[in-house]
């Protein structure tokens, strides 16, 4: 038996030094990839950035030349420089949203909770794109609890995807409608709802709206392009807050996009 014990201990010995030695060449692999992930994301930052100089100095220069009173230009000039000037908006979006989407992905940190006022951060971003929407005779309506209703959460995630959900709702409504704000606290359920009569979405494409560039519609009602981002880095920032999104559409009926947190009693 004492033989059976002392191979037995020396088994186990082994397997002990073996797990150690597995640990530390995890760790050591652990912190490897860590710092290629941070050099990583520190040459995207260096990419994006003089990829956004270079297209603001575009920009700036065409809006300069177009803005200019005095300018000889004729108009098929003008009408170039308005390609450039349009092109460089549209890749200055892009550059922003595809960046900020890069972001997401790659930070893993659990953002900061407090206590948030739904009703202050709904009231602000309806204000914020009241003008955007009045533009093309759109009413943007929040239809507002009579109580308060709050939350522990992170105001600004929140605020990021509310203006999401109710900038997509403006891009895709026929001049001259309606969008509604809804909120909707019921069995530790509360539920926003940004609900438009514009375009909708078909059937078929529904179940893609969160795969990264794709649109249903090339181009918005108000003719502006569209990235197909949007929704992918929303639904991104709704799980890092524990929240999720919901949307139901209808081809040419309109569309309900909801944001939704559970078990907030």
């Amino acid at each position: 038996m004492g033989q059976i014990d002392k191979t037995t201990s020396n088994y186990i010995n082994n397997l002990e030094d073996k797990i150690v030695e597995l640990s530390l060449k995890l760790k050591a692999n652990e912190q490897e990839l860590n710092e290629l992930k941070t050099q990583d994301l520190e040459l995207f930052k260096n990419y994006f950035h003089d990829l956004k100089n270079s297209l603001g100095n575009t920009l700036s220069f065409s809006n300069i030349i177009l803005d200019n009173e005095e300018s000889l230009l004729s108009e098929k000039e003008k009408k170039y420089l308005s390609i450039i000037q349009n092109s460089s908006e549209f890749s200055f979006e892009l550059i922003h949203s595809f960046s900020k989407l890069y972001k997401l992905k790659k930070d893993h940190k659990t953002v900061e909770i407090a206590n948030v006022n739904l009703i202050d951060i709904i009231n602000e971003e309806v204000e914020l794109l009241k003008e955007s929407a009045s533009k093309r005779g759109i009413s943007l309506k929040f239809n507002k609890p009579s109580e308060e209703i709050a939350l522990i959460s992170n105001k600004n995630s929140i605020k990021s995807i509310l203006n999401s959900l109710i900038d997509n709702a403006i891009r895709f409504s026929k001049n001259n409608s309606k969008i509604k704000i809804e909120i909707i606290n019921c069995d530790g359920k509360i539920e926003i709802k940004v609900i438009d009569n514009g375009i909708g979405i078909s059937k078929e494409n529904l179940p893609k709206i969160y795969n990264e560039f794709f649109v249903c519609n090339t181009y918005a009602v108000d003719k502006t392009k569209c990235i197909g981002l949007e929704l992918s880095i929303s639904r991104i920032i709704a799980k890092k807050i524990n929240a999720k999104l919901r949307v139901e559409s209808e081809l040419d009926k309109g569309t309900v996009a909801s944001l939704i947190f559970v078990n907030q009693e």
